[in-house]
């Protein structure tokens, strides 16, 4: 059996690195890589602006 290290979502605020077993694709799926990951930023953005409209909640950057 041919093992990888993966991120592993447990719930939340439970995520885990984990040694799980390589997938393999059956007929008609395919295995894909996730090379980069990011944490959607509204509610840190909300933290840092106390009380003012962030640029994502009011149309500006990346929304």
């Amino acid at each position: 059996m041919e093992t990888i290290r993966a991120t592993v979502f447990q719930g939340i605020n439970n995520i885990r690195v984990e040694e799980v077993e390589r997938p393999h694709a059956g007929v008609g799926e395919v295995v894909i890589r996730i090379t980069l990951t990011t944490i959607y930023g509204v509610i840190p953005a909300r933290e840092r602006c106390r009380g003012k409209a962030s640029l994502l909640e009011s149309g500006g950057v990346g929304a």
